[in-house]
């Protein structure tokens, strides 16, 4: 096998446009892949950041369930412990009521006999009918 002797010149064109041929084509797939993987990596950061911020939430959200079951267990712990003090006070409002509903109930009736015994009074002249 013999290689044939080229002109320098055209030795040196067909090199360049080998070497730029190369450097271009390689050189575009190698950018677009490099591109397609920056993308790919970006995107891949934005996602753990939002895992990142539902995973804090999601923590604060539990612990905020642990206080508000620590507080309405707290709430049930008085309740059980109060109870006897709750009907006792219930029953002292009870009886409290019924004298404060007696108590209005007889000066509602007096107010009515006196409002009786003025509109008497004024019906013959201020001589009352009857002794007061």
């Amino acid at each position: 096998m013999r290689i044939r002797p080229l002109n320098p010149d055209y030795a040196f064109t067909k090199g360049v446009e080998y070497v730029s041929e190369l450097v271009f084509f390689y050189g575009f797939l190698l950018g677009a892949a490099f591109w397609a993987l920056w993308k790919a990596h970006l995107s891949g950061l934005k996602k753990s950041a939002k895992a990142d911020a539902w995973a804090k939430e999601l923590e604060e959200s539990k612990r905020r369930l642990d206080e508000q079951e620590a507080e309405a267990e707290r709430n049930r712990q008085l309740r059980i412990e109060h109870a006897a003090d709750m009907e006792r006070l219930q029953e002292e409002y009870d009886r409290l009521r019924a004298i404060v509903d007696k108590l209005d109930a007889e000066e509602e009736a007096e107010m009515l006999a006196e409002r009786r015994r003025r509109s008497a009074l004024s019906a013959v002249g201020n001589t009352p009918l009857v002794p007061i």
